[in-house]
């Protein structure tokens, strides 16, 4: 572990992506929204499992092993970025705004996770933050503006201060008359990639 905390693009990736995981996987209200439905699905057959099994043992009993989730949730968030900062010495957050405007066209995932549409997210200053735009079938990557503007679909953030940023996608030109002119599915000593190996391979014409 520590090894890889000395390589500054593990590191950076890390607490990045820990950040995106707290704004969307582990974000209280999605959490507690899972854990409402779960009750939701099993509350009316856990009188009958604890007639049969004593365990636990009352409703009662349930009721506040569920509560007792229901403040980790709570407390969940705030305590991991508290935990991370002080491991890494970090100073501070700042708020991400992401619009994406054209999302029929396309997705974006910050530091490795998807985001929807509309998002706003807290990251830790100063530490480079990796955005990468994804088009769908028909379509390609336009560009950034607002904080940033550039077209390159991979682009790498820094910030102390709260930024809003937009990504924009467009039709992509069609190519007709593609063919699958060769397919080699064993390629045991034919052609090499660009890194020596001996990959399959489809020729396209």
């Amino acid at each position: 572990a520590y090894k890889l905390k000395a390589n500054s693009t593990f590191r950076n990736e890390f607490i990045q992506r820990m950040a995106s995981h707290l704004n969307t996987t582990f974000k209280t209200e999605r959490v507690l929204h899972i854990l409402d439905s779960v009750k939701g699905n099993i509350a009316t057959e856990m009188v009958h499992h604890i007639e049969r099994w004593d365990a636990p043992s009352s409703m009662a009993k349930w009721e506040k092993n569920l509560q007792v989730m229901v403040d980790f949730a709570r407390e969940r968030v705030d305590s991991v970025k508290e935990d991370m900062m002080s491991e890494f010495d970090l100073t501070g957050t700042f708020d991400l705004t992401l619009e994406n405007a054209d999302p029929a066209c396309g997705g974006i995932e910050i530091a490795g996770v998807d985001v929807p549409a509309v998002f706003t997210g807290f990251y830790f200053d100063d530490v480079p933050l990796r955005m990468k735009a994804r088009p769908g079938p028909g379509y390609r990557f336009s560009h950034w503006s607002g904080a940033y503007s550039g077209t390159g679909d991979e682009i790498f953030l820094t910030s102390d201060k709260n930024i809003s940023v937009s990504a924009h996608f467009s039709p992509a030109a069609q190519i007709r008359n593609l063919f699958i002119n060769e397919v080699l599915s064993e390629n045991r000593g034919g052609i090499k990639d660009e890194s020596g190996e001996y990959e399959d391979w489809i020729e396209i014409y």
